[in-house]
């Protein structure tokens, strides 16, 4: 048999916390790189999301104008 199979399927609790340590700290670099990759584009968003909406507008005043009574 190997020493994988007498292994405690229950894990230490200093192994459970080291490893819960590791998951935050991987998610605050996450979060960290994830909000500096926001903030170069977050200017060119919001004139995409300012374009669409007025080309959406037009459409419909567009469609309106050109509705019969």
């Amino acid at each position: 048999m190997s020493r994988n199979e007498h292994r405690d399927p229950v894990k230490g609790p200093f192994e459970w916390l080291f490893t819960l340590c590791l998951l935050l700290l991987g998610s605050a670099i996450a979060l960290n790189l994830a909000i500096a990759l926001l903030a170069q584009i977050w200017p060119w968003l919001v004139l995409f999301g300012l374009l669409a909406g007025t080309v959406a507008a037009a459409l419909w005043v567009r469609s309106e104008r050109r509705r019969r009574w």
